[in-house]
């Protein structure tokens, strides 16, 4: 199974400091990305702790399916087990095709197995719910740490900006998180902190 454990902060950031941490580091690559989120009418997949996206790049594109770590390594920043499957961009767009149209359609791969197993209950049910389009920025940040920064926007054209520090160490992102917060003076609170993209394409649509 194509499977990974993702570990990040995930700050919300006010447009001027997005635009400072920005002109601050080198960016090392700037692309844009389509994300779209499936969800049952009850929705399920939130009730058992997950998200359920196909997301578009201009050449390829990928399904994934973020579950809930059985046996997680901390408890502060955002994590979670990413089951992906990788789609050609044809494949991909065929299925959103279908998705729009209302229909239901089969997620292919590891992603799919892993819906088809533990979720065939609702696995018909699923149904495209929401979006959203992402400028993406990566930058080489304190301690030779990737930064992400993303300005998406949602289906009702509401914009937000947001920082995200991915690394194995959450003592790394600890310390990251810490020195940009010195640096720039951004908030860290319940509110601008571990806030899903795909719950604020909800909160947006």
């Amino acid at each position: 199974m194509s499977q990974n454990l993702e570990i990040e902060a995930k700050i919300l950031l006010t447009k001027p400091t997005y635009q400072k941490i920005l002109s601050s580091y080198p960016v090392k690559a700037s692309f844009n990305q389509q994300n779209f989120y499936f969800e049952t009418p009850d929705s399920q997949i939130r009730r058992h702790g997950c998200s359920l996206r196909i997301r578009l790049y201009s050449d390829r594109a990928e399904a994934t399916l973020k579950v809930p770590d059985e046996n997680p390594q901390q408890a502060v920043f955002h994590e979670a087990l990413e089951i992906n499957s990788l789609l050609d961009l044809a494949v991909a767009q065929k299925l959103l095709k279908q998705a729009k149209a209302g229909q239901a359609i089969n997620f292919p791969g590891p992603v799919g197995d892993y819906l088809k197993q533990h979720f065939a209950n609702f696995y018909e049910q699923l149904r495209l719910a929401t979006w959203s389009k992402t400028l993406r920025k990566l930058l080489s940040g304190p301690h030779d740490t990737e930064l992400t920064l993303d300005q998406t926007q949602y289906p009702d054209s509401f914009l937000d900006y947001e920082l995200e520090i991915e690394n194995n160490s959450p003592e790394q992102i600890k310390q990251v998180q810490t020195e940009l917060k010195q640096k720039f003076g951004f908030t860290i609170n319940k509110a601008t902190t571990n806030q899903s993209k795909i719950g604020r394409a909800f909160i947006h649509r």
